[in-house]
């Protein structure tokens, strides 16, 4: 629960009772930012929610504009699903008009940044009279604090009407007292009066659709006593139903925060279905989506006011922090040489390069932007072809073509790189538990790996190989084809005949990754090896 310094007093408040929660919620559209008086605001209204961790986060005490200016530059993670910023600046500014002028504008840049879709940004006023500001003894607000916050109105920052005004000490800075009560009360009325732009609610992906055609799906699958069981790894389908029962126990909270709602009905499902039915007392298999598990999901949603604005920010919400996914380290780095299977060495190390560059306006050499940002729907785009289109799939398409469409090679290169480590996971999970169910396979990857003295991972053959053919030597299309999806010519040695031969096709893919990952390590920079941690694969 986040806490409040010097607010004992007020903990019985009418005010309080109204306002006050344990943590800010995840599908606000309404984000603050700026020096550690955000905690009271935070505190006390539902719908304010508070950026980053770590030297990512965005709200810190003893801020100046400066210090803000500062961290908004360095933050590398977007927040797409927010449309309304509060700025909360400290006294550490002086409230001089020099500092004003000098980052009003630049911290305007970088909450668009950070921030695509916000629509408004609003300053809260601060107080005087303690502190560094000792010297502002007037009751009303000093010509300082008017000619700094006109100067953010130039800028399109709007400013709250209501200051903390004067103030007789630190303790009474960092309180709840009248000023902040009033403040927050003209908070929330403009947070309740805030109107979401359609970007924020209608660039996601979603089998399901419109509310209607949520609460249609599960009369549906009652009618016809449909039940759901975990599937086997490697036998995984996607399924409408499985995502439609998962955007409920998401909003219901009961997460999925691996997999978010993906249609796939996994170890993580099932243990929220676990969960869903204990807490709410249904009857029957714990494991099983079945009728009584259906007809009281679609009761509390509806209980809970469950709408397809809902449905939208929950899929939106998984995977907006693109960042904070890419560095994200678990020890396993096997991702990052998947990414060149699928893009080759130069397209790996320029997705990476771009995707963690601090310069929101970083570019794609040109040619590879030629493969990233071509047409969309050509032929040499890597991009579109590379994502699929149904459930979380889908929901991380959306967003990689909303940056293409902006022309934001960045947002380009986060969500696609985000999205192939996200989904190398699964096919990691799937194929190291399908392969056992193919022994001559297993053996193949075994004898292989001997043969070339190779110290490529053995669960590395398995995750690509179950992602390419699942484990099928005569699968694939007119050019790349067999277990590793492999083209016919000089480069692999392999004829249209032997790229079918499972132990050739697996023997051509070890020299393709001798030859690859010693390519990748060299073109990818120390900045992008020290945030993703690279180690050797082996």
């Amino acid at each position: 629960m986040r806490l409040l310094l010097e607010y004992k007093n007020f903990l019985n408040s009418k005010f309080y009772s109204k306002y006050l929660i344990s943590e800010s919620t995840e599908n606000s559209f309404a984000g603050i930012i700026g020096d550690s008086q955000v905690g009271l605001y935070t505190s006390q209204i539902k719908d304010l929610r508070t950026f980053g961790s770590g030297q990512q986060v965005l709200n810190l005490g003893g801020w100046s504009s400066t210090k803000l200016r500062k961290a908004l530059e360095n933050h590398t993670s977007v927040y797409p699903e927010i449309g309304i910023v509060f700025i909360k600046i400290g006294d550490n500014d002086g409230f001089r008009i020099n500092l004003a002028k000098e980052n009003a504008p630049v911290i305007k840049e970088q909450i668009k940044r950070i921030f695509p879709n916000v629509t408004r940004m609003v300053m809260i006023k601060g107080g005087w009279g303690w502190g560094g500001l000792s010297r502002f003894q007037s009751q009303t607000e000093p010509k300082e604090f008017v000619e700094y916050y006109e100067e953010f109105q130039n800028n399109g920052f709007e400013v709250t009407n209501l200051s903390q005004g004067l103030l007789s000490s630190d303790a009474m800075a960092h309180s709840v007292h009248e000023g902040i009560k009033a403040q927050c009360d003209e908070i929330r009325k403009i947070i309740d009066g805030f109107q979401p732009s359609d970007a924020l609610v209608t660039s996601q992906v979603t089998e399901i659709g419109q509310v209607g055609d949520y609460y249609q799906k599960l009369d549906e699958v009652i009618q016809k006593g449909e039940i759901l069981q975990k599937q086997k790894f490697g036998e995984m389908t996607y399924s409408v139903v499985v995502e439609a029962a998962q955007l409920g126990l998401k909003f219901l909270g009961f997460d999925l925060p691996k997999y978010g709602a993906d249609g796939y009905f996994g170890p993580e499902t099932e243990r929220s279905v676990k969960r869903f039915k204990q807490v709410n007392g249904v009857g029957g298999d714990p494991s099983l989506m079945d009728t009584e598990f259906f007809v009281s999901l679609k009761s509390k949603l509806q209980e809970k006011g469950f709408d397809d604005t809902q449905v939208k920010r929950i899929n939106f919400n998984f995977a907006k922090d693109f960042g904070k996914t890419l560095t994200s380290y678990d020890g396993n780095n096997m991702w990052i040489y998947w990414l060149a299977h699928n893009q080759g060495a130069y397209g790996a190390s320029e997705l990476l390069r771009v995707a963690l560059d601090p310069n929101p306006a970083v570019k794609f050499k040109n040619n590879a932007r030629n493969y990233f940002m071509a047409d969309w729907f050509g032929k040499t785009n890597h991009i579109r072809r590379n994502v699929g289109d149904k459930g979380q799939d889908g929901i991380f398409k959306s967003q990689i073509k909303e940056a293409y469409d902006n022309g934001d090679d960045k947002g380009v290169a986060l969500a696609f790189t985000s999205y192939q480590k996200w989904k190398f996971d699964q096919m990691y999970k799937n194929g190291n538990q399908a392969i056992h169910s193919y022994p001559e396979i297993k053996e193949i990857f075994l004898k292989a790996l001997k043969e070339k003295n190779s110290s490529i991972p053995f669960e590395f053959l398995a995750a690509v190989s179950y992602q390419e053919s699942k484990f099928n030597p005569l699968s694939g299309n007119n050019k790349y084809m067999g277990l590793f999806a492999l083209e016919p010519g000089e480069s692999t040695g392999l004829t249209t005949t032997t790229v079918k031969d499972p132990y050739k096709n697996t023997l051509a893919a070890i020299d393709f990754w001798n030859r690859n990952i010693p390519a990748l390590q060299n073109n990818l920079t120390a900045d992008v090896k020290n945030a993703l941690k690279i180690q050797p694969l082996a």
